[in-house]
């Protein structure tokens, strides 16, 4: 016979049958086929079955419903102390809380996995004390009573890690660039992974811009990657630059060299940067003009001091920009074809 625990013996609680595949057993079980703890034909249920379930909504009860061991293990510690159930199958947790907004959601992984269901109103879980047919137990692992908390805070707790519905990161004219479209045809994630030495026989890995514990904190697919650590993420082209403190273009050469494209810059573009360069010997109003017309830059100020001399506001890549940087960082930005507006402040 099955004993509900006494956290649960509430009357405004309430429990349903539930079939060994642990699916309800009655339609309508969300408002009508449902029975308070000490109903006494669900008492008499209990007596003959191995599982119940508990019906979430009522009374404003939540549960979220780890399906994640790291996502549990980052979490945990930031949720109240509360009665918690551990799972039957792989031991994962139920905790439950009383809130002002029972609403259910899931948060899906970057594989559109799930990592937790957060079960609200027309959800339910199997209750402590059930035991599948393979005799593993739902048992309570804490018999705190059960607390409050906010659907806003469970929200923001949780909403950070549902990476599926975050748009991934693009660079400037990159998806327009056949030679990027080339390299991410031929180079995924898991390749460029490989070559800094993470483990990728599973897609939850280690994030190979940090010290990682616990080798779980990364998450990639084919074409993007998610670090609920560092909260850093991208393609192919993102995860080199952050790795080797590198720019786009060179990422790009870079990759472009192990997916065995050869890239040479068309003959227009060598001829921008030669007359850019040519144009900073001008003198800075004229350089002002031209640049400003000719290879926009984004978010960038210069700042002008004496005449033919030009620096950038703040370092890049640790370093003062001078006139040499320069027409270097202006060489870059037209090879990458960027379009954007650049800022001076004479």
């Amino acid at each position: 016979m099955i004993t509900i625990p006494k956290r649960l013996q509430r009357k405004d609680f309430r429990f349903i049958k539930v079939k060994s595949n642990k699916a309800p057993k009655e339609e309508r079980w969300q408002n009508f086929n449902n029975y308070a703890y000490d109903d006494k034909g669900f008492q008499e249920y209990l007596k003959s079955n191995k599982m119940y379930g508990v019906v979430c909504g009522y009374n404003n009860l939540i549960v979220p419903d780890f399906d994640s061991e790291y996502l549990q293990n980052k979490i945990i510690h930031e949720l109240p102390k509360t009665f918690t159930v551990k799972s039957a199958g792989r031991g994962l947790l139920h905790t439950y809380f009383i809130t002002d907004k029972p609403e259910s959601f899931k948060v899906i992984g970057l594989n559109k996995e799930t990592l937790a269901d957060i079960q609200g109103t027309g959800k339910q879980v199997i209750g402590a004390g059930s035991t599948l047919d393979n005799g593993r137990k739902y048992e309570v692992v804490d018999n705190s009573p059960i607390a409050f908390i906010k659907f806003e805070k469970i929200k923001q707790l949780f909403s950070k890690y549902d990476i599926a519905k975050k748009k991934p990161k693009s660079l400037p004219k990159e998806e327009n660039d056949p030679i990027c479209k080339e390299i991410k045809e031929k180079i995924k994630v898991k390749d460029v992974l490989n070559d800094y030495g993470v483990d990728t026989t599973d897609t939850n890995t280690g994030c190979p811009l940090h010290t990682d514990t616990t080798g779980r904190c990364l998450s990639y697919n084919d074409d993007v990657w998610h670090c609920f650590d560092c909260e850093k993420s991208g393609n192919i082209f993102h995860l080199v630059m952050e790795k080797e403190g590198i720019s786009f273009i060179q990422a790009k050469e870079k990759l472009a060299e192990k997916a065995g494209i050869i890239h040479k810059s068309p003959p227009n573009e060598e001829a921008k940067v030669h007359s850019l360069k040519d144009m900073l010997q001008d003198g800075v109003p004229e350089v002002k003009w031209r640049v400003q017309n000719i290879v926009p830059i984004t978010g960038t100020t210069i700042l002008g001091g004496a005449s033919g001399s030009l620096w950038f506001e703040q370092p890049i890549h640790g370093c003062e920009i001078n006139n040499t940087g320069t027409l270097n960082l202006l060489d870059e930005c037209v090879r990458a074809n960027l379009t954007y507006q650049i800022h001076f402040n004479f």
